[in-house]
């Protein structure tokens, strides 16, 4: 397993996201070479405006450093846009749509996979917007399918989301409309809070999980709160899986020593794995 840094400044670390054009290029790549430095295997990016995105110098950036992107996110799609997958009005959900399929385009481009989590929107007990979400994966796995991108689906906590908030909702959801190209992303901030078992969770998961996000129950760095990675770790490899540990973390006491103490603590834990 590598070790990636999530690019989110909600988050508080000092990373590029948003629209990753030209303009955001010097701190795109002041970015990847901190990180770089500090041993990160990968940057998650954050995207708002696909369309505007500079993929071929980002690619550059990352080759240049040897870091990889092993996701990008769609958040903020949702969170700066208002747009999300189960939009009432047909126009916006169209937007939304077009802006997926755009991200997945540079998904496919960057070798990434793509994040679905509150670019779902609220959903709660309204028949019709969970019509139109569950059209709208329909069409974004279709649109990955051809790329040759997995889209991964993330259950959120039920604070931040109401609908697909854990690992048995998401699975239905998968199976039931039968996505070809979606998986999972688990979070263990999330599960903290939804799983009776965040292990048990796991396992249910099995060969269906695709990306990790790993982030203490107070989101700071592993090792800064209460979760028990050492089993977490070893639950995950057990699955198969042998992909990103991606930190999606609160940058305290300050971003940099929280980029320090999450690399120092996961690559403890996995060091102890090898052993």
């Amino acid at each position: 397993m590598k070790i990636s840094m999530v690019a989110s400044s909600g988050m508080g670390y000092p990373l590029p996201e948003g629209s990753l054009g030209s303009g955001e290029m010097r701190e795109v790549e002041g970015a990847f070479s901190r990180l770089a430095e500090l041993g990160y295997n990968g940057v998650e990016l954050s995207i708002e405006e696909p369309f505007r995105t500079e993929s071929r110098r980002i690619l550059e950036i990352s080759e240049q450093h040897g870091v990889e992107i092993p996701a990008i996110g769609t958040g903020l799609i949702y969170i700066r846009r208002r747009l999300s997958l189960s939009e009432p009005e047909e126009s916006k959900r169209m937007r939304t749509i077009k802006m997926l399929t755009r991200t997945i385009e540079i998904a496919a481009y960057l070798n990434s996979l793509v994040i679905v989590g509150l670019v779902r929107g609220k959903i709660g007990s309204q028949r019709k917007r969970m019509a139109k979400f569950r059209r709208s994966m329909k069409e974004c796995d279709s649109v990955a399918e051809r790329e040759g991108v997995q889209l991964a689906i993330e259950p959120l906590n039920r604070y931040e989301a109401d609908s697909v908030n854990n690992v048995g909702e998401a699975l239905d959801l998968i199976s039931d409309m039968d996505l070809q190209s979606t998986g999972l992303l688990l979070d263990t901030f999330h599960m903290n809070i939804e799983e009776r078992s965040i292990e048990d969770a796991i396992r249910r998961a099995g060969r269906r999980l695709i990306h990790m996000h790993i982030a203490d129950s107070n989101r700071l760095s592993p090792g800064l709160g209460h979760i028990q990675f050492s089993n977490i770790i070893k639950v995950v490899a057990e699955q198969g899986y042998d992909r990103y540990l991606s930190a999606e973390i609160i940058a305290l006491p300050s971003p940099i020593r929280a980029a320090r103490i999450t690399i120092r603590n996961l690559r403890e834990l996995l060091e102890k794995r090898r052993v």
